[in-house]
């Protein structure tokens, strides 16, 4: 199964190698590459040195379905790292932090009943896309008064916010 790219934001690190870093001023941005996605909503942060053999960075939207059993997704994203070689780079060197300021709900549309059903974000869980085909379960963290989801890992690729579907209040459906 592969993903279908709607639209994407690219980062090339040619002109920013870790020694322009290094004699860069010491201010925010300084110590890595900052990227976000093409609504500004996800941010990722990633350090010089957890990428140092990574040329180019790709952040996309991307329509791989998450058909997760016991989760409704809302949002999958990309994050592709790509080598000098032009070669897809799976692990970092380091650990890169990807935030997300969540919405408070959600609308997911049911084509067999013709409805739409509008969800609570209550408990956010996030998945990565593993090289096996398979959706696995990431470590994330959730701040619920700040709404802000913040995942930290050395694999990228492509990530799967979800909702687990017991417990999630249901506020309202349009038929």
């Amino acid at each position: 199964m592969s993903s279908l790219i709607i639209y994407f934001l690219s980062y090339s690190l040619q002109k920013n190698s870790p020694e322009s870093f290094k004699s860069a001023p010491q201010s925010q941005g300084s110590k890595g590459i900052t990227i976000y996605s093409p609504d500004r909503d996800i941010k990722v942060f990633v350090p010089v040195l957890a990428a140092p053999n990574v040329s180019s960075f790709q952040l996309a939207e991307t329509l791989l379905a998450a058909n997760l059993k016991g989760y409704k997704n809302f949002r999958t994203i990309g994050l592709f790292g790509y080598g000098k070689d032009g070669k897809y780079v799976y692990q970092l060197d380091g650990e890169i932090t990807l935030e997300y300021p969540l919405p408070v709900n959600f609308d997911a549309y049911d084509k067999a009943k013709n409805t739409t059903y509008v969800y609570s974000i209550e408990k956010p869980v996030v998945f990565l896309y593993g090289k096996d085909g398979k959706w696995k379960e990431i470590d994330s963290q959730w701040d619920k008064q700040s709404r802000k989801l913040t995942v930290r890992t050395k694999i990228i690729g492509t990530f799967a916010f979800s909702i687990p579907e017991d417990g999630q209040k249901t506020i309202k459906t349009i038929q």
